[in-house]
């Protein structure tokens, strides 16, 4: 993974239901922790980022969802459309369904199906 902060927003929206935290200089001056949490399925990851080490991160997960897997794979498909940014995502709403598409509306990044509750807030299911 050359630089995730470029590639947040498509990780954001290909992972879904996770919960980023970013602790800076937990542990020291550079030496930071990115923490995921999906409450739901109980899964979490945590990235132990050193800077003054020069060796490989190192990544703990637990868990059904291997969440930085999905991170890392979330990446590699920004990485591969070409680095995307903001201006080739596009967002469409029509009763009750919500994609973002990159490129043109019929390239789906994620879908969000909204169903009325009656009275109450709606309950939104995730799709692809």
């Amino acid at each position: 993974m050359l630089n995730p902060d470029k590639g947040r927003f498509a990780i954001g929206a290909r992972v879904r239901d996770c919960h980023p935290y970013m602790d800076w200089d937990a542990v020291g001056a550079l030496h930071h922790y990115l923490d995921l949490d999906d409450g739901f399925t109980r899964s979490f990851a945590r990235l132990d980022a050193n800077l003054n080490d020069s060796s490989a991160f190192t990544v703990y997960q637990l868990g059904p969802r291997g969440l930085w897997d999905e991170v890392e794979a979330a990446y590699d498909w920004w990485y591969e459309q070409g680095e995307p940014r903001f201006d080739r995502f596009g967002l469409e709403v029509r009763e009750g369904t919500q994609w973002l598409w990159l490129d043109e509306p019929a390239n789906v990044v994620r879908k969000r199906f909204v169903v009325s509750s009656g009275s109450g807030p709606p309950t939104i299911l995730l799709g692809t």
